[in-house]
């Protein structure tokens, strides 16, 4: 009689190595697909791109407009990341808040990439505020042009570090025998990484070719190829919506891109689509195509309809301040409690106004503070000055000096007694 249980025992034991081998050469892979690091000051125009389903990379084309995968954007990005280096887990980096996106026509699901007749896997994305640009030319190759050729990728892939990210440079030649599959993707001899999605791929010359869309790999015997999808797709549609030229000598131009994007009458005289994109609207500045007076009646209504201006205006504050403190509100869903609570203990609109926005916009908080100093009689001048000292020197007892003051100490007194 057969010993089935050791047979099995047996075949369960090489499954699991099996499996453990192909995962060691998975993860290992993920670090030899012809990855280099790129110098932290080559390609500044490749950015990390974080989306509510995953890691991608986008390419920017203009200070305010980056390429990337359709399937990106159906994954909805958040925000982008510059670094100074090109490990995004070093030096500084900063984020900049993607405020809209939209992908081509063609793409209807992530589906509609992997049929016969693929879509067109590219999107764009929309900044919040500039980011720094360099002007990207348009490779001039065409597709049968390019199977001797050289070309590479630069991406923010993840050499099996789990979430570390880093920028790569991989250069590869074009997997001949699959270019006839569709005529608006390329095909490389590579494979690729979590994190490539929405890669440029660049020819021998450093001109943009195509947008990094699926790969297929076989880890086990180190084989695969990745597929992009060919810029030249989507010029047309790129110049519908958002007037945007590879060729024109000013890509830089972000206000024309965005007045081309807001080519609508309702999205053109929105107060808060020119408020996500950081204009100044309080001192009169918005994208050029915006017409003055139709602008100004939109944005009047908005802030009349804020929580911000109902509450101040409830409380008999002037409609001048009411709207200024609404404009806060609208922009950062914050601000007309504390500015009461500061005009409470004797700010006036100006300073409680300059408090807040530090508060908001800069970070930095010190309302607490500014109202115990306030309450102690100190003026605005003497709470800010004593503010500023503790931030400068941080054995500045700040709390023995509201002991001097509620002792009926000068302020100057106060602070000669703690400074000598």
């Amino acid at each position: 009689m057969r010993n089935t249980g050791n047979r099995e025992d047996f075949m369960s034991a090489f499954k699991k190595l099996a499996f453990l081998v192909s995962f060691i050469i998975a993860n290992q892979s993920y670090a030899l697909v012809d990855g280099i690091n790129v110098k932290n000051d080559e390609f500044q125009n490749v950015v990390f791109l974080s989306t509510r389903s995953g890691p991608c990379t986008a390419l920017l084309i203009n200070p305010r407009i980056a390429l990337t995968a359709a399937h990106c954007v159906e994954a909805r990005p958040e925000f982008i990341s510059l670094s100074n280096t090109a490990d995004k887990h070093q030096g500084n980096e900063s984020n900049i808040e993607v405020m809209y996106s939209k992908a081509h026509p063609s793409y209807t699901g992530v589906n509609s990439i992997l049929t016969k007749d693929p879509a067109v896997d590219i999107g764009f994305i929309l900044l919040s505020k500039d980011a720094p640009f360099k002007k990207i030319p348009l490779s001039s190759f065409k597709k049968d042009e390019l199977f001797s050729k050289t070309v590479f990728n630069v991406a923010f892939g993840n050499p099996g570090e789990m979430t570390h990210y880093k920028k790569y440079q991989k250069t590869s030649v074009l997997a001949e025998e699959k270019q006839l599959s569709s005529p608006i993707y390329l095909y490389t001899k590579y494979m690729g990484e979590p994190g490539d999605s929405g890669s440029p791929l660049f020819d021998s010359d450093g001109k943009i070719l195509a947008i990094a869309s699926t790969t297929k790999a076989n880890f086990f015997f180190q084989k695969g190829h990745s597929r992009y999808a060919l810029i030249s797709a989507a010029v047309s549609w790129l110049n519908d919506e958002i007037g945007f030229h590879f060729e024109s000598s000013d890509t830089n131009n972000s206000d024309q891109v965005i007045c081309s994007l807001a080519k609508n009458d309702d999205l053109k005289n929105s107060y808060k689509f020119a408020l996500s994109l950081n204009y100044d609207l309080e001192n009169g500045e918005y994208p050029s195509c915006f017409d003055a007076d139709a602008f100004a009646k939109n944005a009047e209504v908005i802030l009349k309809e804020t929580y911000a201006y109902k509450k101040l205006s409830a409380a008999k504050f002037p409609s001048e301040e009411a709207f200024s403190v609404a404009f806060l509100d609208i922009s950062f869903g914050a601000g007309e409690y504390e500015y009461q609570s500061l005009r409470k203990v004797g700010a006036n609109h100006e300073e409680a106004l300059g408090i807040i926005k530090d508060y908001l916009i800069k970070s930095d908080d010190y309302t607490y503070s500014y109202k115990k100093l306030r309450k102690l009689k100190n003026t605005h001048t003497e709470a800010i000055q004593i503010i500023q000292l503790q931030k400068q020197d941080l054995s500045f007892d700040i709390y023995q000096y509201e002991k001097y003051r509620k002792n009926k100490l000068s302020h100057l007194d106060s602070l000669k007694k703690l400074l000598n």
